[in-house]
């Protein structure tokens, strides 16, 4: 799964490679400008290789229910973040904390654009808040 994920910033790349003179491609680049475009765009990527991905899967953490972006089997959740001119890296770091303890899986991949580069050394915010929780693999991947 985190392979697929991390080739899809290539995936993104190849979608605005110059087309040939007679498609009509070319005209229509793909741009992410919000979390929106980002879900839309990674469903029609995952949707062919896991045909039981599930989008905005409401689950059960025993208190209160929860919304994931994308669960595949209850077992693992994918959340997209969208850095916005305004967000802090602390502000999304709040976030990352507190969907790792909500979601009831045992696998979160978090997949954050970073288009207002907020995030000052991805590699280290990486480090930092991918961890394991106590049953719960915590992954980061960062598009840049």
């Amino acid at each position: 799964m985190e392979d697929l994920l991390e080739k899809f910033a290539t995936f993104v790349q190849l979608l605005n490679r110059p087309a040939h003179k007679k498609s009509t491609f070319a005209a229509n680049p793909v741009v992410l400008k919000n979390e929106y475009d980002l879900q839309h765009l990674l469903y029609a990527y995952l949707r062919p290789v896991y045909t039981d991905l599930r989008p905005e899967h409401t689950l059960d953490d025993g208190y209160l229910a929860v919304r994931a972006d994308f669960s595949i089997e209850n077992e693992t959740i994918i959340e997209t973040k969208f850095t916005r001119d305004g967000m802090t890296e602390a502000k999304l770091a709040e976030e990352i904390a507190a969907d790792s303890l909500r979601y009831p899986a045992a696998h979160i991949i978090f997949l954050i654009a970073d288009p207002a580069r907020i995030i000052a050394d991805p590699e280290q915010f990486r480090r930092n808040y991918e961890r394991k929780v106590p049953q719960k693999m915590i992954r980061i991947l960062i598009l840049s």
